[in-house]
């Protein structure tokens, strides 16, 4: 999904996967991920154009890429599957997407920021890692970013894990109040197949 707003920045949005098909269906899913990156893109543009030189949010260029990790999936699921977003915005987003991506597939697997990695446990890194930090992990939400300072991006990865985590979690509050007597996150009501079989275990 593109788009294009001749008052602000460009940007783009690409869902990869849904981990809550039941309790936020697709539109609603998609229009949540949207939502965050709008906001993102807003705080951007006014970050680059409206402050001053010198100001410590002030921004070097008015692009950004994002990639944002399954928090749902185990962390033995490989990377490349667990990628659940990718978000451009400005001009040079695309450019810098894959700066976002090594950020956050490097959290992903190494299990810490990939600031530590580049800069600190070095031996961790294999041959085509990104040399730059930092990514972000907010109660299991790990994203990466890249077009600003380290420390700029970091601070919008982190910005974008707590306003994803608490969207979701408005939107399955929603979903309860409407599906009260249900006992499990499903429109079914029936637990997810792996805990039935693990519990016909007791029968086999």
């Amino acid at each position: 999904m593109s788009h294009e707003d001749p008052f602000a920045l460009p940007y783009a949005v690409k869902v990869i996967a849904n981990p809550y098909p039941h309790t936020i269906p697709d539109a609603e899913f998609h229009l949540l991920i949207d939502s965050i990156a709008q906001r993102l893109r807003d705080q951007i543009y006014t970050d680059y154009t409206a402050l001053e030189p010198g100001h410590p949010h002030k921004l070097k260029r008015s692009s950004l890429g994002l990639c944002v990790m399954d928090p749902t999936l185990p962390r033995s699921t490989p990377a490349q599957d667990a990628v659940m977003a990718l978000i451009t915005i400005g001009l040079e987003g695309e450019d810098l997407l894959v700066n976002g991506v090594g950020k956050a597939v490097t959290h992903w697997e190494l299990g810490q920021d990939c600031g530590i990695g580049a800069y600190v446990h070095l031996h961790r890194l294999r041959d085509g890692s990104f040399v730059y930090g930092h990514s972000a992990e907010l109660d299991g939400t790990i994203v990466g970013a890249s077009g600003a300072t380290e420390q700029q991006d970091r601070s919008m990865a982190t910005q974008f894990a707590a306003e994803f985590n608490s969207c979701v979690a408005d939107a399955r509050k929603r979903w309860r109040l409407a599906n009260p007597v249900h006992k499990w996150y499903c429109n079914q009501d029936e637990p997810d197949q792996r805990f039935t079989k693990i519990a016909g275990w007791l029968q086999s």
